[in-house]
């Protein structure tokens, strides 16, 4: 599985970059604050970009805007295929 768990970021761009894994595979939950739940949950294969200290999606809401979301957000990692929670955030 992913050697180095130490970061989120790490652990996104190995999702999102390595052949070796299916990105279709892995869910991401984040704290949205318009959503009636308090998060929402999207593919990995949505991520249009890893950068710094959040990552970058296409917001169907605001017409397909580029969001940035701060990974201090994410809840969860999940490989849905396994069921199996790769990273989650202690509260």
């Amino acid at each position: 599985m992913i050697k180095n768990k130490d970061t989120i970021r790490a652990i996104l761009n190995e999702l999102k970059w390595n052949k070796k894994y299916d990105e279709r595979d892995f869910t991401l939950k984040y704290i949205h604050r318009g959503s009636p739940r308090g998060y929402k949950k999207i593919n990995i294969s949505e991520i249009k970009d890893i950068l710094g200290a959040f990552f970058t999606l296409n917001e169907k809401e605001f017409n397909d805007q580029l969001i940035n979301i701060p990974f201090h957000r994410i809840l969860e990692i999940k490989n849905e295929k396994i069921n199996k929670i790769i990273y989650e955030k202690v509260q």
